[in-house]
């Protein structure tokens, strides 16, 4: 479908001018883009592999790229002719997927300008055994043969094990001796339990990072994090991690602490800017908010670029779909297995209870200490909102096999949804329809019909109309993220929750690729020999130096 108007950010919530040594992120404006529908897909003629990334997403953004921007077919010449990406704490495969899209959309669109280049992930990275399992059986094909799947992002570089390759010796390029890896992409979503309210001294963080007093895992996956950018020359970096400037005075230090660690890294330096992007503004309906640092590095790349990044991330951006648009049919299999899957669990936990005697007392003490609390919360909430307790079950929720799939916590958590949605009807605003019934009661993550709660890892989300949980697939969806429903199949439903809780919005990271590579900049072939010469001189350099 062609674009008619031109997008235009919300001038209430439009991103302010500064520079990038102002440490503040970029709130981008709300969408008004297009409509965006059905799920489009990318075919790769040449291997047959089909790639597909939330919905008209890829369409319209590559139309409005051709519209706004001039020598499309120039800028995308002046790309290397191999597109070298690698990613840690890979997950779903989410960046990965998506420069896959990018790239095939770029054939399609400018073939000429494309001829002769090609995609190499040099590597991926991911701890859990499962997700390794994911990436292996997603990521399966001839393209990515040689992609390392490296097990631990914080001995890559000393003690490297492959899952992909585990008969091989896989190592990561980093010096004279194997030849310098040079990434034109790297991304990376490291951990951020510690850094929302930790180290707003700078010194302090930075102790805390490389001297490793506190081995949290924020520290340890950035501190890995940074590793890359100090021993590959990395000519963008994309890292995700959650709005770091909370209300707090903590939060607002660190996250200049991070702005300032970024942008020293490396040899030369990177321009660093940060952008706060909300997922609904690119087409997906859930209530989600990330940061995403985007770094180019001072060699090769001018600070401008920055601001050319900033003004195609907001045209790029997509109206929002309903969350009807990414859902299954209740009878669809996958949403029926699923359904079977909670009931044969249930039956096995209620024989499991007749073996109470079994358990260590401990555990017997602990577990009713966990049940008094609940109840105990769902008391008092259920005072506070004037209505008896236990809440009563209507009758349609008797008779629903998923209600009845659910704890007995959970199950009130339900209620009290309802007993919400009920008393918003009658006052006429706006009805509550999803919530996430695994959080306690009186914290329940809850969100009308128009998109759904932030997706968790952990999360149980209940729709109201549909009168059942959504599934793991779906939740993929909801994150833009479509993979083969036969590959799906081999993972349960709270496998691939856990995927998308912890995974980046696909149209998101999509906006992010395709505004960084329309505006890299791309040395002239002599200023290229130059920087070879001056590289094979650091080299013999270095290599003197060993010896001596």
């Amino acid at each position: 479908k062609e674009e008619t108007t031109e997008p235009q950010a919300s001038s209430s919530d439009a991103a302010t001018s500064t520079s990038s040594t102002s440490a503040t992120p970029k709130k981008l404006g709300s969408g008004q883009g297009g409509p965006s529908q059905a799920s489009i897909e990318v075919q790769d003629s040449e291997s047959g592999s089909v790639h597909s990334v939330g919905s008209d997403s890829v369409k319209i953004m590559m139309g409005r790229i051709s519209k706004q921007l001039q020598h499309v077919h120039d800028r995308l010449r002046s790309l290397p002719d191999e597109l070298t990406c690698g990613d840690f704490f890979s997950g779903a495969g989410t960046f990965a997927k998506v420069v896959d899209v990018a790239f095939h959309a770029f054939q399609q669109a400018f073939p000429d300008a494309m001829s002769g280049k090609t995609v190499n992930h040099k590597f991926m990275c991911e701890k859990e055994h499962f997700k390794q399992q994911f990436l292996l059986t997603m990521f399966d094909g001839p393209d990515y043969a040689d992609t390392c799947l490296f097990t631990d992002a914080t001995t890559c570089f000393f003690a490297p094990q492959c899952a992909r390759h585990p008969s091989r010796s896989c190592v990561m390029p980093q010096g004279p001796a194997d030849g310098l890896l040079k990434l034109l992409l790297f991304n990376a979503g490291f951990s951020c339990k510690s850094f929302s309210k930790l180290h707003k001294d700078y010194k302090n963080l930075l102790q805390a990072i490389y001297e490793g007093n506190e081995e949290s895992s924020s520290n340890v996956t950035f501190r890995a994090s940074l590793e890359v950018l100090k021993k590959i020359f990395v000519t963008c970096f994309i890292l995700e991690n959650l709005d770091l400037q909370d209300d707090e005075e903590d939060g607002r230090g660190n996250f200049e602490n991070i702005i300032k660690l970024l942008e020293g890294a490396g040899s030369a330096g990177f321009w660093v800017r940060a952008f706060l992007i909300k997922s609904v503004d690119y087409g997906t309906p859930q209530r989600r908010r990330r940061l995403f640092f985007v770094g180019l590095n001072k060699a090769t790349q001018s600070e401008g670029s920055l601001d050319k990044i900033e003004q195609l991330l907001k045209g790029l951006q997509l109206s929002c779909q309903p969350p009807e648009d990414f859902m299954l049919p209740a009878s669809h299999p996958a949403v029926l297995t699923e359904l079977e899957r909670k009931q044969d669990s249930n039956h096995q936990e209620q024989q499991g209870r007749g073996k109470e005697k079994d358990k260590d007392n401990a555990d017997v003490e602990k577990d009713s200490v966990m049940i008094a609390k609940w109840k105990s919360t769902h008391m008092e909430l259920a005072e506070k909102r004037q209505i008896a307790w236990p809440l009563a079950v209507p009758d349609d929720l008797q008779q629903c096999e998923w209600f009845q799939s659910l704890s007995f916590r959970e199950r009130e958590n339900v209620l009290f949804l309802l007993n919400e949605r009920d008393s918003l009807r009658k006052a006429g605003k706006r009805e509550v329809r999803f919530g996430d019934v695994y959080q306690s009661a009186h914290r329940v993550p809850k969100s009308s019909e128009e998109e759904i709660p932030t997706s968790l890892p952990s999360s149980k989300l209940w729709d109201l109309k549909a009168e059942r949980l959504l599934i793991g697939s779906e939740m993929l969806h909801l994150q833009a993220i479509q993979f083969p429903e036969a590959k799906l199949r081999n993972f349960s439903s709270p496998k691939l929750i856990n995927l998308a809780g912890n995974a980046y919005t696909a149209t998101v990271m999509l906006a992010l690729v395709l505004s960084t590579l329309m505006h890299l900049e791309s040395p002239t072939p002599s200023e290229q020999e130059d920087e070879d010469d001056v590289g094979m001189l650091v080299q013999a350099v270095a290599k003197r130096q060993r010896l001596l």
